[in-house]
């Protein structure tokens, strides 16, 4: 133990940000404030401003900080007037309502509507309940566990596992605070998740008596993690989160807690990574790359799905895909596959039922399949390829997930 502790102590040394930083972007927030709050003056706007994200918890990782500002208006109609507050500089940016981004001193700043409620019921979009989350934190948190959430935040984006966009389906700044929360610290809870199941359950305020009466009473059967945010009984904050990146976190813990390495909290080149592990192994990389096409969120989480079924679709031609990933640039995205054979025959073996099926059913499959073979007690047939040159037909399928739908 000895050892992961000065590993946390030199991670928070590394990563929490410093004094002079933090007094630096309290001077561009008061900017950016009094500019907000004088264009709502002059243009007579009934709205309210409210410091967000994980400056507003104290909470984010030195150096990579934004300053989010919330801008709170009584209904949804008048979010549209947002454009009118911003400085001019700043560019329009659609999500689930269009806001704002820019640079001031350096930092960049969004400036995102949000529309006020008194009930829960009456929220019509998720982005609303954030205006809670801000204040729990912070009046729940203690300035040290706020340094655990910092170093479990940069443990995250190392292990590639951040990120609660729809196309990375990560653990959010938020589930990671609602984690030290519930153990006390880092420590804590790198220790709890060696005994973690695959249904874990988290209920911070006590809403329900078990696991199952909160997934009945939410939906949320089939989540293998279940947070339920203490702002809102009604929602599973892992609710987006991939089996996948739950896995990554799971056993990115355990392999530090077997061998505990200042490693787990450095950012990797993933392109290089793989070029290095695909060089090591004897694979070949192909690669596509795109700009970013519409709104970026909505075209990476489409290039996203898309990539996955494609593996699918290659898997299933008898090609075997190694790896893969989504390299994201500022505005360009590259798509890597990496494989590891491809079929130089042109069939590949199919296995049908077995020979003790009964025989009407039997007689179906004998009508579509009539060059047939045995191994064991199943019947097998040949299916042609879909490709005649694989090469062709893997890089065909690269450029087809970069279209844009």
């Amino acid at each position: 133990m000895e050892k992961i502790d000065l590993i946390f102590n030199q991670a928070r040394r590394r990563f929490v940000p410093s004094f002079f930083e933090s007094r630096r972007m309290k001077s561009i927030e008061e900017k950016i404030l009094a500019k907000l709050e004088e264009n709502l003056e002059k243009k007579k706007i009934g709205a309210e401003l409210k410091t967000a994200g994980s400056f507003a918890k104290g909470t984010w990782i030195k150096g990579e900080s934004d300053i989010d500002i919330f801008v709170i208006f009584k209904s949804e109609a008048e979010t549209s007037l947002l454009g009118q507050i911003v400085p001019k500089n700043f560019q329009v940016e659609r999500g689930t309502r269009r806001y704002y981004v820019g640079r001031i001193d350096g930092v960049n700043v969004e400036v995102v509507p949000l529309v006020k409620f008194d009930r829960l019921d009456e929220v019509k979009n998720s982005i609303d309940f954030s205006v809670l989350h801000i204040d729990y934190v912070n009046n729940h948190t203690s300035p040290v566990q706020k340094k655990d959430i910092v170093i479990l935040k940069r443990f995250c984006k190392a292990n590639d596992c951040y990120g609660s966009e729809t196309y990375k389906h990560g653990f959010s700044g938020y589930v990671l605070e609602l984690l030290i929360l519930k153990y006390g610290s880092i420590s804590g809870l790198f220790n709890s998740v060696l005994n973690w199941k695959d249904n874990e359950f988290i209920d911070l305020e006590g809403y329900y008596k078990s696991r199952s009466e909160a997934a009945e009473a939410i939906g949320a059967k089939d989540n293998h993690l279940i947070i339920i945010d203490p702002t809102n009984k009604r929602r599973n904050v892992c609710g987006s989160l991939s089996l996948e990146n739950l896995s990554k976190f799971v056993l990115a813990v355990k392999l530090f807690m077997f061998k505990p390495s200042m490693r787990f909290f450095e950012l990797k080149n993933l392109e290089a990574e793989m070029r290095k592990i695909s060089k090591s192994r004897g694979t070949r990389i192909f690669e596509a790359k795109s700009s970013v096409k519409g709104i970026r969120d909505v075209y990476l989480a489409k290039v996203s799905s898309k990539l996955k079924s494609v593996v699918e679709d290659l898997s299933r031609n008898g090609i075997e895909v190694y790896s893969y990933n989504l390299i994201e640039k500022e505005k360009e995205i590259k798509v890597m596959l990496e494989i590891g054979n491809i079929p130089s025959i042109k069939f590949r073996k199919v296995y049908g039922p077995s020979v003790w099926l009964n025989f009407n059913d039997l007689s179906k499959f004998l009508k579509e399949h009539r060059n047939i073979y045995l191994s064991d007690d199943r019947i097998i047939y040949d299916s042609v390829y879909q490709f005649k040159d694989a090469n062709k037909f893997i890089h065909g399928k690269l450029k087809s997930i970069l279209k844009p739908v």
